[in-house]
């Protein structure tokens, strides 16, 4: 019995303190008000309005404030999601989790993708490096003049929110990056190898066939041939039917590497407006909070409305006062994996065409609640990037180097304000040259 009374009590405690910070959230935390409010770092005044959907609009005199009230915005709403997007990038779950999520963080580390953040930082150019100090100062500004009780989250876990780094920032696209890459495929192929042999491994992902449609091409697509492996399609009445056993969709459902997104535009000279109409749907997952917070901001030079990632800057999807775009994600081999070879000589060492090299070598420190002394991992990198092997089950005792294009220095950002701040089809499309990753298909229309 004492036990379902302590169960009860917790559950109660738990009732009342996310009750008394919901209503100290309506009562004066985040989120539309009146009034003013003192943001460091402003050149001049800045006007946020917010429509009855609770959608801000930020008007300023320049795009550095506009960048800052952003921030601010981002944070009033979003801080829980930005400091879960921050722990994500730097591997440090089990900070607030305990012992649940060693096993993510470890390979969060191996992965590091703060480190490639970091590695970016260093790339900058001075306007795009204001930018986003700009961005950076009015969450960081945000943070330091919040009124009354943090999120929930916050509080159920006894933490406060430390001041953000330029390399958090930074790290939105890597995450970003990762929940579109091709990781989860390459190693199903990499087991599929080892069960089949690589000779059947087209019948396990077929190739695009010669005859289908693609985005864009120079010449008219080829008549459309059935190939001969298309056997006859059941009929809707036998698909109506078909039932798949419930202990079976787990399993058909976690190797289903068939993703799917859409977008599409429609020529002025087919709508009645005599304007071009663009549609664009991602099929990204469904969370709470959303990935996504709707904002428009506008300064000299920049007139945008639409989609943003909370703890970066800027709109990725949307309009301005000209274009209208939108991404789809174009499902690029992104990922590579290398079986490395031990210098048998020297174990320090991996072997190369041009001879062995010396692995380069980190180790990392994971805080876990609950514990007095930290996990430790050593992790080895090759010339094609860290060894996973510990951290992934598919290596099989093998030496796995994990290649991946967004472990590279990037211009995504300097692109995306680009896009942002283009005024005709012409000029964006030059800004979409250096968006690296994540790799999108993007359609667009002007005016």
């Amino acid at each position: 019995m004492g036990r379902f009374v302590r169960w009860g009590l917790l559950l109660l405690l738990v009732l009342l303190v996310g009750g008394f910070a919901l209503l100290s959230r309506l009562r004066s935390g985040p989120g539309p008000s009146t009034g003013e409010r003192e943001l460091a770092g402003l050149g001049a005044e800045v006007e946020i309005l917010w429509d009855s959907l609770g959608i801000p609009q930020i008007w300023a005199g320049s795009i550095e404030d506009a960048y800052r009230a952003q921030g601010f915005v981002h944070v009033q709403d979003r801080l829980w999601q930005m400091e879960l997007f921050r722990r994500v990038a730097r591997g440090r779950l089990s900070e607030l989790f305990g012992e649940a999520t060693v096993s993510t963080d470890r390979f969060l580390r191996v992965l590091d993708m703060s480190g490639a953040a970091r590695r970016a930082e260093g790339e900058l150019g001075p306007e795009l490096r204001s930018y986003l100090n700009a961005y950076l100062d009015g969450l960081n500004s945000a943070i330091e003049a919040w009124r009354g009780p943090l999120p929930p989250e916050f509080l159920l876990l006894g933490i406060e929110p430390a001041p953000f780094e330029l390399v958090d920032v930074l790290a939105i696209e890597k995450i970003m990056s990762w929940d579109l890459a091709e990781y989860g495929d390459a190693t199903a192929l990499l087991r599929a190898a080892r069960s089949l042999g690589t000779d059947r491994l087209h019948e396990v992902v077929p190739r695009y066939p010669d005859w289908g449609s693609t985005i864009l091409q120079d010449e008219p697509a080829p008549d459309r041939v059935e190939p001969e492996w298309v056997g006859d399609l059941p009929s809707e009445a036998a698909l109506a039917s078909a039932e798949i056993p419930e202990a079976a969709r787990p399993f058909l459902e976690a190797v289903n590497a068939v993703h799917a997104s859409n977008s599409w535009v429609v020529g002025p000279e087919r709508s009645a407006s005599g304007k071009p109409l663009l549609a664009n749907d991602m099929h990204l997952s469904l969370d709470l909070p959303n990935i996504w917070y709707l904002v428009g901001v506008h300064a000299p030079g920049m007139d945008v409305v639409g989609m943003s990632l909370p703890g970066a800057p800027g709109v990725v999807a949307g309009h301005s006062g000209a274009v209208a775009w939108g991404p789809t994600n174009a499902m690029v081999d992104d990922t590579d994996f290398f079986l490395e070879r031990v210098d048998p000589a020297d174990t320090t060492r991996y072997l190369t065409p041009e001879g062995s090299r010396p692995f380069d070598v980190r180790e990392e420190e994971i805080s876990v609640r609950g514990r007095e002394a930290p996990e430790r991992l050593v992790v080895r990198s090759t010339r094609h990037g860290p060894i996973v092997s510990q951290v992934e089950a598919s290596a099989a005792g093998d030496l796995l180097a994990f290649r991946w294009v967004a472990h590279d220095p990037v211009t995504t950002f300097e692109a995306l304000v680009a896009m942002n701040r283009a005024t005709s089809a012409a000029e964006f499309v030059a800004a979409l040259e250096g968006f690296s990753t994540p790799h999108q298909n993007v359609v667009f229309a002007d005016t």
